[in-house]
This record gives structure tokens, sequence and C-alpha cells, in this order.
């Protein structure tokens, strides 16, 4: 059977694009319209801007029309638009389609094997300090309930006032800990996830409807969700408590007049493993314009008891990337200092 350009590059989930000699568009997938940050309509007239700003790729296209041939370039920078740099390994091979000579380029994203990488070194990491923590608390917990039982006691046989206030703060701050060490212990029981049929854009739509009331007048919603979306299977509840979480520190992080977007899509440029399969996934963007993260901060945001809020516990984060994982799917962030953070999230349809 004989495929139209368009029907080949469906089959293609790398960024592809078909060009004539000299340097003309043809036709190219989603993926790298994305890459170059242009639309299928724009695409004519930008890809020799593209090309302009990558020469390298100018020099091996010509090479392949004169040969016949094909040429592998690896470990390259690719420069997308605003500036941005793309490492990439770039397949460029001869074809035609109906007696017309063409190239075909395919362009593979080198970062997506270091953020596997660094994916499963954070996984480690947050596997390794819950199990330590979590016999810690085990630990804690007993002689956490004699001091608690103590408390109780005294504040209600105490007379003296200020004694007995100061056996209710120890109360008060026994009750926190045991709180504290309940949510820890409850990161290394492993949670059955009710999954079933579910519409993304749906739970995200009832969170944003009540934290829209929580949050200060100061803080502007932006929402852009797809509808064409599928449902996954999911569990509910599990995810409308990572969204919540997410969400509800997104605008705690303005401390002024900011925004906070919440997006949904599919993803074009990746797929996520599965049980041996390769699986499409769709992406839900939170984004805020707050105090942003260090790169340091970045680094240990999953991981437990680290928080950057002077009441926080540190579980929360470590808590929406354990329930994310058993979704067999990722989260990541990326952030500036004073200009915001995004938390990304991946989930298998």
């Amino acid at each position: 059977m004989n495929l139209t350009l368009e029907q080949f590059l469906k089959h293609f989930r790398h960024p592809t694009v078909f060009v004539t000699n000299p340097h003309a568009w043809v036709t190219g997938n989603v993926p790298f319209l994305e890459l170059s940050n242009t639309t299928s309509m724009e695409a004519p007239k930008t890809f020799h801007a593209f090309l302009q700003d990558n020469p390298l790729l100018a020099q091996n296209i010509d090479k392949v029309f004169q040969t016949h041939g094909s040429f592998n370039l690896r470990d390259i920078d690719i420069k997308g638009p605003f500036k941005r740099i793309h490492p990439m390994d770039v397949e460029i091979f001869f074809a035609t389609d109906d007696k017309i000579e063409l190239t075909c380029l395919i362009f593979y994203d080198r970062t997506l094997g270091e953020k596997f990488e660094e994916h499963k070194k954070r996984i480690d990491q947050i596997n390794t300090l819950t199990t330590i923590a979590s016999g810690l608390a085990h630990e804690i917990k007993n002689p956490l309930a004699g001091i608690k039982a103590a408390s109780q006691m005294l504040s209600k046989t105490l007379k003296n006032r200020d004694s007995r206030e100061y056996a209710e703060i120890i109360l008060k701050e026994t009750i926190r800990v045991n709180r504290l060490i309940s949510d820890l212990m409850n990161l290394t029981k492993p949670r059955k996830l009710l999954k079933k049929k579910c519409n993304i854009n749906q739970i995200l739509h009832q969170i944003l409807v009540l934290q829209k009331e929580a949050a200060p007048s100061f803080v502007k919603w932006h929402e852009n969700f797809d509808p064409s979306l599928p449902a996954i299977k999911a569990d509910p509840e599990a995810l409308s408590q990572v969204f919540l979480n997410l969400i509800q520190n997104a605008w705690q992080s303005l401390a002024k007049k900011g925004f906070v977007k919440v997006q949904t899509r599919f993803v074009t440029d990746f797929r996520l493993k599965q049980k041996n399969k390769t699986r499409q996934v769709i992406g839900v963007t939170i984004e805020d314009t707050g105090v942003g993260l260090s790169l340091e901060q970045v680094q240990q945001i999953f991981l437990p008891f680290f928080t950057t809020k002077p009441e926080g516990t540190g579980l929360g984060l470590t808590l929406c990337h354990q329930l994310i994982e058993k979704h067999g799917g990722d989260i990541q962030v990326t952030s500036v200092p004073g200009s915001g953070s995004i938390f990304s999230v991946y989930l298998p349809v």
C-alpha cells in the first residue's frame, strides 16, 4: 500500500520534515511544528529562517540531494525560536514521492534520555529517604503516644494556670507531630488505586471552582483545556489530591498580583512506557508567577521533609510524586527565582 507523505508522518512521534531542492518546505508533522514554533500555514515561510539559524542542516540537505544518500548528525545543537537550544541527533536521507526528489529530516531529542535518568535517580532518592523516615516514624510513634497521654492527664490535673497552659501546648504539638508521622507512614503503605475512566478537564474544573474562592482576589486565573482529550483510566480521588496540592501551592506562592495558569494538552514529543508498551501522553501544566525556586530547591522539591513554607511538612509534593508514579506517569518542575514555576504532570492514555 502506498502512503501519502502526511500518512507517513503520522507514524512518527519525532519531529519530521520533508523538503525539496533547494530547501523548499513540503510538509512536516506536528512535533516539528512545535519544535520550530510555527503552524502548517506559516511553515513554508518560517522554514527558510529555521535553516538559516541551522546552516549545518542546510549543508547536509545539499549533500543528500547530490549523493542520493543519507547522513546522521550526532549530538548537535538545533537553534529554535527565542534562541532556545535543543540538543539533538538528526537523520537526513533521500526519498522520492511521485518522482519528486525529496530529503527527509528526522530529529531525535537527546534530552529525553537524560530526563529518564534524572527521573530514575529521583525515584531512587525518594524511595530510600521514605523508607528510612518511615522506620524512624515507627520508632517515634510509641513514645509519642505516651507523651500525649501524659500531657492530657497533666492538663486536667494541674491547678496552676501557667503550668496547665504549658501542658496544653505540649499536647497540641504532640498531636501535630503525630499527624506528620501518620502522613509519613502513609507514603510507604501500598495504596491501592481505584481506577476508572475519568475526564482530566472535569477534575481540574471542579478543583478550580473551589480554589478561586479560597485564593486572594489579586490572583488572576487562566484556563486552557484541550476539549479533544480522551478519558483516561485513573483514580480520580488520587488525581484530585495531586492537582489540589499543586494548584494551592501555585496561588500561595504569589505575594502580590500575579496569575495561575492551568493547561491540558496532548504531548507529542515523547511517550510513556508501561508494561513493555509505549502509551500516548496527556500533559497538565500548572504555571504561576510567584516567587519561584532556585536550582537547588528544584532538585530537592520532591524529597520527603523538604519545604519552602514555614509551616510546611515537606510531604505534600512527595505524595504527589508517588501518586503520579503509581499511575505510570511523571511530574517535573521548571522554575526561575523571582519569576515563577511550572509544574508539569504527564499521564498515560
